[in-house]
């Protein structure tokens, strides 16, 4: 019996220990660095607090890749959300033992702040809650509510290029990462031990902050600040849509419907082209078609596509017109396929792939990085979609 038990045992740490083997170094680099990516927003986000008069002294990623904190708290708080999502993806599979590793460095980094249960301000505290969960791999949180913020919010296009094309060099530098790293152990990653902070201290701490918390964070919307903000532009971006149409009412032989190439195919040849609102005497050239997509934009007082209007906003300007709803589908803004013409004068290549946030890479982020393990070294983008 005991023969057999202690074969049992053997193969049990001989197991474990293949497994071990196979999670290299730089697989522990990537998700440590991933998590340090997720932390310095979350940094930023607790000097905008104003909570802790000695936060600089405390903080212990200052510049590592943000460089510039003249951004508003709300921001920061985005940002580390994308990035605890990000984190949630990195850390799908891994076995426990690697999630015990990565759960270390998050206590010590807790440790090295300061951060306990007697001056955690009650938001952080739920957001701390969520990383732990997350490294414990739970953290269903954070992917059940970004899910639902983004379910009516398609990827476009332009998006999703830009996205992409951002991800090459992080992935170049993953790969020259790896091939330097290869045939290294888990414990051989250099961004290890970064934080001057002793774990067991910082789980002792976080064990006090979390006492008793899980059935009050289980009902917590983590996207609650980010919701009210979101119902605000869009109240702003109606407002500014109305104040439009008011002053093409008031200017209306000023405009006119023209039929113009709508998009561009990559090689050249015109891909789409319909009737959009412009205004009178505007000539249109490569630099008002997207480089990334090859597709018209709509611009201030100069041109409007279809959809930069919601479905009201465009009856209203049916009317401004005299257009009837029938001639509408069928003329106003229809859009037809028509790939043999070319191009002769092709979309410039001016950069327009900069709009960034939480809505525009959730879906990508999450495929890419459960499949290949890729670090996103996200970089703060305030652009205005229009």
């Amino acid at each position: 019996m005991t023969h057999k038990k202690n074969n049992k045992s053997n193969k049990y740490g001989y197991e474990q220990k293949q497994t071990q083997i196979q999670e290299t170094a730089h697989e522990m680099e990537l998700v440590i660095d991933t998590l340090h990516n997720m932390l310095e927003p979350l940094e930023e986000y607790i000097g905008k607090l104003n909570h802790y008069p000695d936060w600089d002294k405390r903080r212990q990623l200052y510049r590592k890749r943000i460089v510039n904190s003249d951004y508003a708290l709300e921001g920061f708080e985005d940002i580390f959300l994308t990035q605890l999502f990000i984190v949630k993806a990195s850390v799908v599979n891994k076995p426990e033992f690697f999630l015990k590793e990565v759960q270390k460095e998050f206590h010590k980094w807790i440790s090295a702040t300061g951060i306990d249960t007697n001056n955690c301000p009650d938001r952080l505290r739920h957001f701390l809650f969520e990383i732990n969960e997350v490294l414990e791999g739970r953290g269903e949180n954070i992917v059940n509510q970004t899910r639902e913020l983004v379910k009516d919010r398609e990827l476009t296009t332009d998006e999703a290029l830009g996205f992409f094309s951002k991800l090459q060099g992080p992935m170049n530098k993953n790969r020259e990462r790896g091939s330097l790293l290869e045939g290294k152990n888990w414990d051989e990653a250099e961004n290890r031990n970064m934080f001057s902070g002793n774990f067991e201290q910082g789980e002792e701490a976080f064990s006090q902050i979390s006492q008793g918390f899980g059935s009050k964070h289980a009902n917590f919307d983590l996207f609650s600040e980010q919701k009210k903000r979101r119902g605000i532009q869009q109240v702003q971006q109606q407002e500014i849509r109305w104040d439009l149409i008011i002053d093409i009412s008031g200017s209306k032989n000023d405009w006119e419907f023209r039929k113009v190439v709508t998009a561009y195919y990559f090689h050249g040849a015109v891909k789409s082209e319909g009737n959009v609102l412009i205004r009178k005497g505007v000539k249109l050239d490569s630099g008002d078609y997207n480089r990334t997509t090859g597709e018209l934009v709509s611009q201030l007082d100069r041109v409007y596509r279809e959809d930069y209007f919601n479905e009201k906003e465009q009856a209203e300007i049916n009317a401004i017109f005299n257009i009837s709803q029938s001639s509408a589908s069928s003329s106003s803004y229809h859009y037809q396929q028509k790939a043999d013409d070319k191009l002769t004068n092709s979309p410039n290549q001016n950069d327009n792939s900069g709009k960034g946030g939480i809505f525009a890479i959730i879906g990508v982020v999450s495929a890419l990085l459960i499949a290949s393990g890729v670090v996103i070294k996200k970089r703060l983008s305030r652009k205005i979609k229009r």
